[in-house]
């Protein structure tokens, strides 16, 4: 004779999705999940269902399409399995018109790491409005916060901008020549 024991697979909802600007963080799904259950992320099913290849770095997840579709897998303490379809959509995302380095988290940085990191990389270039260069950096994402290159706060103002991007976006194109405001109140 034998007891058998069948503990329940995870049981996760159906309509999981995140909206927003990529890279995504997929981790922030946690909240619409048990909290019990170990995460990981797949680009397939097959993948989801053999626990391999899970994504990397589930933090920053890019993809280039509108719509994307990963397979969210969640195991439990007895190590059942349960897998779900997370759908990605890419929300409108829109280059800031202002930043504010106040420190209160809000606007702190010109934030372009929707567009970096979809395309590669990419460089940026900052002039006063007199067209003097004052802040430069390769491999951008969000490291602006109205500082010169030499560390110090600049006054609040129009800044204009040369975005280069590694790889062309559909929406805003390679190169992406613009202004932003800073608010300067330290």
């Amino acid at each position: 004779s034998f007891e058998l024991v069948v503990n329940p697979s995870p049981v996760l909802p159906i309509d999981l999705g995140l909206i927003g600007c990529s890279p995504f963080n997929l981790t922030s799904i946690s909240d619409q999940v048990d909290s019990e259950f170990n995460l990981s992320f797949f680009e397939t099913q097959n993948d989801a269902e053999l626990g391999s290849n899970s994504i990397a770095n589930p933090q920053e997840f890019s993809f280039n399409e509108r719509e994307f579709t990963l397979y969210l897998r969640a195991e439990n303490q007895n190590a059942c399995v349960g897998i779900t379809e997370l759908d990605l959509t890419k929300g409108d995302c829109e280059i800031p018109r202002g930043i504010s380095p106040n420190g209160d988290g809000i606007n702190d940085n010109f934030d372009l790491t929707f567009l970096t990191a979809d395309a590669g990389g990419g460089s940026i270039v900052i002039y006063s409005r007199y067209g003097r260069e004052v802040y430069n950096k390769g491999n951008y994402s969000n490291q602006w916060a109205g500082q010169d290159k030499n560390g110090n706060q600049l006054a609040t103002g129009s800044y204009y901008y040369i975005l280069d991007l590694n790889q062309e976006n559909p929406e805003f194109g390679k190169t992406i020549k613009r202004w932003v405001y800073l608010q300067n109140n330290k």
